[in-house]
């Protein structure tokens, strides 16, 4: 069974251009959320040594970034 990482890669891989979240700020594509998706991903790895299979709790409003995690 494919997780929500799995769709928003396929979501970015097939229509990567159309809009895929709209804020009051900003709107961003799949690809954009793909892209930010993987980054925050990679620093939760290396930066903060979150491995595989780990729990993340996150305390926050209703934005983007909260979407992203």
């Amino acid at each position: 069974m494919e997780g929500i990482s799995y769709w928003i890669g396929k979501w970015a891989y097939l229509r990567g251009e159309k809009t895929a979240i709209i804020t009051d700020q900003e709107s961003i594509t799949y690809k954009e959320l793909n892209e930010r998706i993987n980054r925050a991903a990679g620093k939760l790895q290396q930066e903060l040594k979150v491995g595989t299979g780990e729990r993340v709790a996150i305390l926050s409003q209703n934005r983007m970034e909260y979407i992203i995690l």
